[in-house]
């Protein structure tokens, strides 16, 4: 809550406020106390950027902002009760070159040959990894609003990427459907 007060004043088009991702516990928030706090913290921030949205302010807390995002993509490209195949916009409507030249899927995975992309090709998502991949999206009753980096979860789970706990628990308890059972 402080960051976003701090950073408001400034007009930023969005704030995003992310966790370290790494597997070391001293910079990658591993340890289950520091996650539940992490998470606290974005539910905070959550409910504060959902409050101020609904007294007509609208918080550019990116989280929030995401889910609102979700949303309309979901209504506008997909109809109601369609859930959203992907996490988020890698080889999509984002992509990253690197300084050789070569595509990535996002620049989260510059220099990652596994995602390296043909941007002539319809194949760019290839090994970008989905909600259809993980079992836990299949059942998450929340997955709809569920928007990610897939490169944290490459970060946190190289090889096999998915989601993390933290990010789970922010979106379960973060999600309209959560929020409307805790009032």
């Amino acid at each position: 809550m402080d960051m976003l007060h701090y950073i408001m004043p400034l007009n930023p088009g969005v704030i995003q406020i992310a966790n370290a991702a790494d597997l070391d516990p001293q910079i990658g928030f591993t340890e289950r106390d520091v996650q539940d706090r992490c998470i606290d913290m974005h539910i905070e921030a959550l409910d504060y950027a959902a409050n101020q949205f609904f007294s007509g302010k609208l918080i550019p807390y990116g989280l929030f902002k995401d889910m609102l995002q979700s949303i309309m993509a979901r209504r506008q490209y997909y109809g109601e009760g369609v859930p959203l195949r992907h996490y988020c916009t890698a080889a999509t409507t984002n992509l990253a070159v690197s300084a050789d030249g070569k595509y990535y899927a996002c620049h989260m995975f510059t220099n990652m040959p596994k995602y390296e992309v043909n941007v002539r090709s319809s194949e760019t998502r290839r090994n970008i990894t989905s909600r259809h991949d993980h079992p836990q999206c299949q059942t998450c009753l929340d997955s709809h609003w569920c928007t990610a980096c897939v490169g944290n979860f490459e970060i946190m789970s190289p090889g096999d990427p998915k989601p993390t706990r933290t990010h789970c628990e922010v979106t379960r308890r973060g999600s309209p459907t959560s929020r409307a059972l805790r009032k």
